[in-house]
Formats: C-alpha cells, structure tokens, sequence
C-alpha cells in the first residue's frame, strides 16, 4: 500500500515538472476553475448517492483506473459501476470532504487534481467508519463535449 501511494506521488511531481506550452495563463485559470468546479460536483454527487451523475464524471473506457475507500481498485468503465454500486448498496450516508484540491494542468485536455480528504461512512448494518487520507484525481477533456471526466481515481486512507 505504501509503495503504490508513494509510487503515485513520484509519478505526480515527475508530471508537475512538464508545464503546458499550449496554454496561456487566462486559460489555464479557466480550465483550473473548471475541473474545481468538475471536483466539487463529483463530491456533492458522492455524498448524495447520485449514481447518474457520477457516471458522468467518469470516462466510459476500458482503461478507467478506479481505486476506492475499501481497497478496491476496478479497471474499466462497467466494472466501476458495479463496484460503485454495491458500495452504495451497503452504506446507508457517506459525507466526502475533499479539503483543499489542487489542480495541476498538464496539458489542455490534461489535470490532476490531489487532495487530502475526510469520509465518514454509516452503513447499513450500523456499523460506521470514519477515515482521512489523500486522493489523486486524473481528469481528461473530452474532446467531443468539452467536459472534464475522471480517467484515473486513487483514494486512499490513512491506517
């Protein structure tokens, strides 16, 4: 666990290095605020069990890369629906807080987005969570509708 997360990071500063020649300073606080805002509705999505919305921030892709509060990691596009799906099929509220993201454009059509973060779970079996750790969010523009979707998700807690 260490090593993926650490691995994640080095992969991110290495990224970080590789400014964007392709966007003026203007644009690049547009498309900033944009994936904030893309952020923003991703978590009010996920604290309100809003499964549509939330599939329409994710792309529908076979290389979509989802790693979840529990461990779970899916890969594609269906196998996260159905991962997202037993996991709201299980907790009866979920209040995500995403503290503080960061966003990183490395291109036009590229963003990371990371961030430390608070959950807490009460499930239906009365038991409850509650976690801090960090996340990495992905994002690619599509080019097709100009939305920013999620392309690689890295959650993680904290032991």
């Amino acid at each position: 666990m260490r090593r993926s997360i650490l691995s994640t990071v080095i992969a991110s500063v290495a990224l970080l290095g590789c400014e964007s020649p392709d966007l003026t300073r203007q644009q690049r606080a547009v498309e900033e605020q944009t994936v904030e805002r893309r952020v923003t509705a991703w978590t009010k999505a996920l604290n309100n069990k809003e499964l549509e919305d939330l599939a329409g921030m994710y792309q529908d892709s076979p290389d979509l890369t989802v790693m979840w509060l529990e461990g779970a990691k899916t890969v594609g596009f269906e196998e996260y629906e159905a991962m997202i799906a037993d996991f709201y099929g299980r907790a009866r509220f979920m209040n995500f807080a995403a503290q503080s993201p960061h966003v990183d454009m490395l291109s036009s059509t590229v963003a990371v987005v990371t961030f430390r973060h608070s959950v807490d779970v009460q499930w239906f079996d009365t038991r409850r969570d509650v976690w801090a750790g960090f996340g990495t969010l992905v994002f690619v523009k599509d080019l097709e509708d100009g939305l920013w979707r999620i392309h690689t998700q890295h959650i993680s807690v904290n032991p």
